[in-house]
């Protein structure tokens, strides 16, 4: 008799999961990351940094993986964790938002103008 689906999809669910390659990729990728970094600061785009990469057979994962590793490692690092202190001083509430959530902190230091509609028209307008 030929096992159940769950028992097959069990076997091969096993089998990834031992083979680790999405560590491997990740460790691959992070050893070349200043590397990719210099590049991108240089002005290449990511497609021509992967198949560069690729052809060399530095690495062996899709453009997929490596837009998304460069997405979470380069472009956008997740903000590590700041713990501060409860004091018992007086806080501003710049401070006291800081003591409650990760992300940072950012002053606007001028809003860009948007569009307003004015529905009565000038007349210098009109000619």
């Amino acid at each position: 008799m030929s096992k159940k689906l769950t028992e097959l999809i069990a076997e091969e669910e096993t089998k990834r999961k031992q083979k680790g390659t999405g560590i491997k990729n990740r460790v691959v990728f992070l050893a070349l990351r200043e590397d990719i970094k210099e590049a991108m600061k240089d002005g290449w785009a990511l497609k021509q940094i992967y198949r560069t990469l690729h052809t060399q057979k530095n690495i062996t994962f899709s453009y997929q993986t490596f837009v998304n590793y460069a997405n979470d490692l380069i472009l956008k690092p997740k903000q590590s964790l700041v713990i501060i202190k409860n004091e018992t001083s007086s806080k501003n509430p710049e401070q006291e938002q800081a003591a409650h959530t990760t992300e940072p902190i950012t002053k606007k230091s001028h809003e860009l103008p948007g569009f307003t509609f004015n529905p009565i028209a000038k007349k210098e307008d009109l000619i």
